[in-house]
């Protein structure tokens, strides 16, 4: 959606505030930039009822909502043609506004006024702080679907509420109607079930081992012996201490695997004259 990234850009934006050097960080409402509807926007004035509702062709458009109003606008659709309608209210930087109490619906209704899908209701979590907040909703076309699968008249409405002591300023709208071009040739079907199972496969058998070798050890460092990668077995009696030795590769940490070490050079004693 074409919204999504332009509020995205807006939010940015009230976050990028310059800071003097030598003044405090904060930024003023006339100092953050508010949010920028497209310039090839049309504008429209929706109506409060149906019989007056302006008629919207796919593209921008760009509108008022005051709180507690609603407005009504009209669409043609076809019955195989999906309609995407997404909304971006923008409050002017320094509105005062309520979290989760201010907030506005978009619905798209048949022209009986019942609802061709789930509406949606974006609202405010700022912490009173205003910025753009943006939803959409559909009119789908699917075999599975039942509600506004016909052609005809239908309607875009958008519902503003919020509380008595936020701001009285009406929010900027900007509203985007996208058409999705229905499918080519005809409708793949759909796939069969599946034959697997959600049942817990069994363990398998374990994989075959050589076993342990026998490998002895030494009581001292300088004479262990070498270890291989196989598992070793041997005995050691009690409080005595064992000692092997393995090779590290230039892969290996020497850390976890040391290496062998040299053993101790015995000279023989020189027998003085």
């Amino acid at each position: 959606m074409k919204h999504s990234g332009r509020a995205a850009a807006a939010l940015t934006a009230l976050a990028a505030v310059a800071v003097m050097p030598g003044a405090v960080g904060v930024a003023s409402a006339a100092t953050v930039p508010g949010y920028r509807t497209a310039d090839d926007a049309t504008a429209v004035k929706g109506s409060p009822s149906r019989a007056d509702a302006p008629e919207l062709k796919p593209g921008l458009h760009t509108d008022t909502l005051r709180r507690g109003q609603q407005k009504y606008y009209a669409v043609t659709l076809d019955a195989t043609t999906n309609a995407y309608f997404s909304v971006v209210a923008a409050p002017r930087p320094g509105t005062k506004v309520e979290d989760y109490k201010d907030q506005f619906t978009i619905s798209v209704q048949d022209s009986g006024g019942q609802p061709c899908g789930t509406d949606a209701t974006p609202s405010f979590h700022g912490g009173g702080m205003a910025y753009p907040i943006a939803d959409y909703a559909t009119r789908r076309i699917g075999s599975d679907r039942t509600q506004c699968q016909k052609p005809g008249p239908y309607f875009v409405v958008l519902t503003r509420e919020g509380s008595a002591t936020s701001g009285p300023d009406a929010w900027p709208v900007e509203l985007d109607y996208l058409q999705e071009p229905p499918i080519k040739g005809s409708t793949p079907p759909r796939p069969q079930p599946g034959t697997w199972s959600t049942a817990t496969p069994l363990p398998g058998p374990p994989p075959p081992s050589a076993g342990p070798r026998a490998a002895p050890a030494s009581t001292t460092r300088a004479r262990s012996p070498p270890v291989s990668g196989r598992t070793t077995s041997s005995r050691a009696r009690p409080a005595s201490t064992a000692y092997r030795w393995t090779g590290v590769s230039s892969s290996t940490s020497a850390r976890s695997c040391p290496t062998r070490p040299p053993a101790p050079r015995i000279s023989s004693p020189t027998r003085s004259g």
